[in-house]
This record gives C-alpha cells, sequence and structure tokens, in this order.
C-alpha cells in the first residue's frame, strides 16, 4: 500500500540531501530528516489516513475519521550530537513527544530516534532494567565516551501506583540494534 500524503512542509524539510546539509542549519537539518522518516512511515501505516502540517510547524497524523492520532511538535524536541558508535563521527540523538501516542487521547509518549550516518531509526526502550523497575521513565542526558547517558526515574518496589516516591538513577547504555541496553547498573 502506497500513499501519496500532502502536508505544507518547508522544502528545506523535505528530502534533505548532502549538499543541501551545508546550507541549513543542523537542528534543521536533522529534524527534517526526521520529518522525513515519520512520513515515510505513515506511508506503511494504515490506521493514518493523512498528515496536517499546523501553524506551529508540528506534524498530526490523523485516521479516517479525522481525528488525531499522533501530534509532533518539533519546536520542543531535544537535539544530542557525539559519537555513538566509535566511528570518530557526530552522530544525533533526537527525544520529542508523541502527543496521542498514535492512538490518540488523552496521552504523551517521549520517543527517541537516532541519526547515523544520515540514516533515521526509531530507538526502542531500555532493554535491560531490573524487573522492580516497574513505571520508570527515562530521559537521555548527553552521549560521552561512546554511551549514551540516560536518567531514568522510577516508581520504588514498595509504592503504591497511586503515589510514587520517585527514585533516580543514572546508567550508561549503548545502542544495539536500535535498542538502549545498560552497560552498567
Amino acid at each position: 500500500m502506497n500513499k501519496e500524503f500532502k502536508t505544507k512542509i518547508p522544502i528545506e524539510y523535505v528530502n534533505n540531501s548532502i549538499s543541501k546539509k551545508d546550507s541549513l542549519k543542523p537542528r534543521t537539518y536533522y529534524l527534517g530528516l526526521l520529518k522525513d522518516y515519520l512520513i515515510n512511515s505513515a506511508k506503511t501505516n494504515s490506521e493514518i489516513d493523512s498528515i496536517v502540517t499546523n501553524e506551529d510547524g508540528s506534524l498530526q497524523f490523523n485516521n479516517r475519521g479525522g481525528f488525531f492520532l499522533s501530534i509532533y511538535n518539533f519546536n520542543y524536541a531535544d537535539i544530542i550530537t557525539g559519537d555513538i558508535n566509535n566511528d570518530n563521527k557526530s552522530d544525533v540523538i533526537i527525544s520529542i513527544t508523541n502527543e496521542g501516542g498514535g492512538g490518540g487521547g488523552n496521552v504523551s509518549v517521549l520517543e527517541n530516534y537516532s541519526i547515523i550516518d544520515n540514516e533515521v531509526s526509531y530507538i526502542e526502550e531500555i532493554q535491560n532494567l531490573p524487573n522492580n523497575e516497574f513505571g520508570y521513565l527515562n530521559s537521555i542526558l548527553k552521549i560521552e565516551n561512546n554511551n549514551i547517558v540516560v536518567k531514568i526515574t522510577f516508581y520504588k518496589e514498595d509504592d503504591l501506583r497511586c503515589c510514587p516516591n520517585w527514585e533516580e538513577k543514572t546508567v550508561f547504555c549503548k545502542l544495539k540494534d536500535y535498542k538502549l541496553v545498560v552497560v552498567n547498573k
């Protein structure tokens, strides 16, 4: 199934090439790559019927009924650069909120994407956290010594679901097969 979506995305954001990269600010270039990735991913998602570019530049993905499933506001995306894979080149991680979480409604999901050699990939959640860390949140702080430094905020083991006493821990992760894997705990 091949869908064509019409959006009002400025041309400098769409179909970036290496030659265009030099004329764009890095943030604009990286967010343009992410927008291309999200739009191309939507073409294979049977739930998404249309994409709207809102006045604030955010992308809104709608279903057949016109209800939103996801909204990505690029103005609030965090961009972190550093060498992830030990190739002495700068790589990029973008953290962005998906309002609606892909199903619409009152939910926000923080999503992380890597850009390595101009290829965008979704980063899956941390794979090997201890079992008692149910209900965790994570935020990527920086890239340091080929590690991704992540702050994890989680419920303590005996917390009630209604009233967590959040505990924080910083861990170092590696990106393996597009998954964050903790290398220290």
